[in-house]
Parts: structure tokens; sequence; C-alpha cells
């Protein structure tokens, strides 16, 4: 059984350190390179899936050496977190995400007393506690777009979800 593994940012971890050493080294990669095409394509969706196991490892050894890759707070240690899933039903492609945005012109009104980071945070960690993948300011990649299932948690959000806490929505998350 063939392993698949995916590479994501991990949001709650800024790393500026880490992220300009990624920045500068990765103007010295060749850029025909699996190495290189990874690198722009984790800066460009925020998560990239590894093609072999070599190209994993190498990955792996190439961004562990830069400073601040392991300097982060507790609940969020590296600025890239790494998964693995089985490929016998090519659940990477089908997995269940949301999108979300921190622009204020997104959200439309605000209700009184909303705070935009508080609620961004909210949902992301509900839907991350509840196994769903999290897109923030960006589109997931394409093959993810074409097979795996969007959950519109907005409209919920509009209605009374802005009131709740992060526990009610990581069940309502769970139910989706």
């Amino acid at each position: 059984m063939t392993k698949i593994h995916t590479a994501r940012v991990d949001f709650e971890n800024n790393a500026e350190n880490f992220w300009d050493a990624f920045c500068k080294n990765l103007k010295l990669l060749n850029q025909s390179s699996e190495l290189y095409l990874r690198c722009m394509e984790l800066l460009g969706y925020n998560v990239t899936t590894f093609e072999t196991e070599l190209d994993y490892q190498s990955f792996r050894a190439y961004i562990s050496g830069f400073a601040g890759f392991d300097s982060g707070p507790a609940h969020a240690k590296f600025p890239i977190v790494f998964s693995e899933m089985d490929d016998d039903e090519g659940e990477s492609q089908r997995q269940t995400y949301i999108t979300i945005k921190d622009d204020i012109d997104y959200w439309n009104q605000m209700p009184a007393g909303c705070d935009l980071d508080a609620e961004i945070a909210k949902i992301t960690n509900a839907a991350k506690a509840a196994g769903i993948a999290v897109y923030n300011d960006c589109q997931p990649p394409q093959e993810v777009r074409d097979n795996g299932t969007e959950i519109d948690w907005y409209t919920e959000w509009c209605g009374a979800g802005y009131e709740w806490d992060e526990h009610q929505w990581t069940n309502w998350f769970r139910g989706q």
C-alpha cells in the first residue's frame, strides 16, 4: 500500500525566521526540480502533496534545517505540519474542507461585539478539531476542489453561529 504525504502551512505558527530562510533558500534551488515545485505549491496554496516517499523525505530534510523550524509555541511547534494517508482510495483528494478569509469585506456586516480575529480563530480551531482541512485566505488545490467537499459554514455563522463557542462549532462541523 502506498502512502501519500502532505505538507500544510500551520497558520498558528508565525515563524518569521523560518519563512525568511525558506524564501531565501528557494532562490538557490533548480527551478525544474521536484523540491522547488513542492516549495512553490506550498507557498501558493498553503499545502502540497508528494508523489513519492523520496520527494517527501527530501522536502522534510530540506526545511528542517532552517532557523525557526521547531521554535513555535507549544500548540503549533512547527510552521509546516505533515500528514500521511493510505492511497488505497485516494482519500487525500476527497477531503472535507472549509475556506475562510480574514478580509472584513468577506464577512459583510459583523454583529456588534464580534471580533473578526476571534471569530476566525474559533472557526479554524473547531474545524481542525473535527478533522476538517482549513484553507485560510486561499483556495485548496484543484484536485481537492474537484473531488472534495466544501462545507458552507458561513451561512450557519450568519444565523446563530456567531454566538456559538468553539465547542459548539466543533460539534456542528462533526455533524456535517
